[in-house]
């Protein structure tokens, strides 16, 4: 569909029609992006350069395939029988390897119309497509959001999806001013609802519910922004040897102490599940903390510490990424139309 609507903002991309544990057809084009049709968290999603990198990573054990058909099934069960066109969750898709930032566009559809509520910035670990922070608002030039609106606009209306909440993720590579989409999703992220709340006041779960009761989400109230900016800081560790303790409740009362506003959310793994971690993700995510600030410098401050809190290390800022610098003409914040 987005091919048909928007063809300059579709991607390169094949379907991997194969059975768990078949061979890999000839003939596939590297590098490419392998990722589930049907998943979550970026799991088995991965770029592989060569055949045999593709054979490595579509091999799974017992307990895997048992994991994944667990995962997959039920969804695949109602999709055979509501949309029984768009084939099997059960497989595999290949995509062009793309350049550029990622990015998220989230809105609201009401009666048919496109509302924006905003643009979260991805950042990656660098030299990894692992997501490393979030960030609100957006260092998005607003011409490139307005582009990422219309793409939005023109898929929701072909689709006829005409109430709801939904998240747009794409990348946008400034050299060629190149802006592709790589999935769009009938829901906010959960992640991002917090992000909302202390930047522009609004709450996604207060939308979500007016839409669900028939009520026009613009029109709900708007509470006072806490923060000028915020972040999903995201804490991950990329071998076994990496991942630190859990935080004590000490260590939790001693956050509390130094950052009240701080949301912090832990993912404790061992053993198995742990290893499966690195093998479909290359890392783990064992940390998120949420936090707002008054600019990028106190946030990245406030980030230093809630690391030293917790007794992790500051990770979501490391290696020097780039200059929290953001450039003139940003977005406009809330309930902008798309349309």
């Amino acid at each position: 569909m987005l091919e048909r609507v928007s063809p300059e903002a579709n991607l390169g991309f094949a379907g991997l029609d194969c059975d768990y544990g078949d061979p890999m057809p000839e003939g596939l084009v590297y590098p490419c992006f392998v990722k589930p049709v049907k998943a979550a968290f970026s799991v088995l999603a991965r770029r592989v350069g060569s055949p045999e990198e593709l054979h490595a990573h579509t091999r799974f054990g017992r307990r895997e395939l048992w994991l994944i058909w667990s995962l997959v099934e039920p969804f695949d069960r109602v999709a055979r029988r509501l949309l029984p066109e768009a084939g099997s969750a059960h497989r595999l898709m290949l995509e062009e390897p793309l350049r550029g930032a990622q990015y998220n566009l989230d809105g609201f559809v009401h009666d048919g119309r496109v509302h924006v509520l905003g643009v979260v910035d991805a950042i990656m670990y660098p030299g990894t497509q692992a997501f490393q922070r979030w960030e609100l608002p957006s260092r998005l030039p607003q011409r490139v959001v307005d582009r990422a609106a219309e793409v939005a606009h023109r898929f929701l209306e072909a689709v006829d999806f005409t109430s709801g909440l939904f998240n747009l993720e794409f990348f946008y590579d400034a050299a060629t001013d190149r802006l592709a989409v790589i999935e769009l999703n009938p829901r906010l992220s959960s992640q991002f609802g917090d992000l909302y709340r202390r930047v522009y006041g609004v709450d996604p779960h207060a939308l979500a519910l007016a839409l669900a009761t028939g009520q026009d989400p613009s029109r709900l109230p708007h509470g006072e922004p806490t923060a000028a900016v915020a972040a999903s800081l995201v804490w991950r560790a990329f071998s076994a040897r990496e991942v630190p303790p859990m935080p004590t409740r000490p260590r939790r009362a001693r956050l509390a102490r130094a950052l009240p506003d701080a949301l912090l959310f832990t993912f404790p793994k061992s053993g198995q599940a742990l290893q499966r971690d690195f093998k479909w993700l290359d890392s783990h995510r064992y940390g998120l903390v949420h936090l707002g600030a008054r600019d990028a410098e106190e946030l990245r401050h406030r980030c230093e510490l809630a690391a030293a809190a917790l007794g992790w290390p500051n990770a979501p800022y490391a290696d020097g990424l780039a200059d929290t610098a953001r450039p003139a003409g940003l977005p406009e914040p809330v309930l902008s139309a798309g349309d």
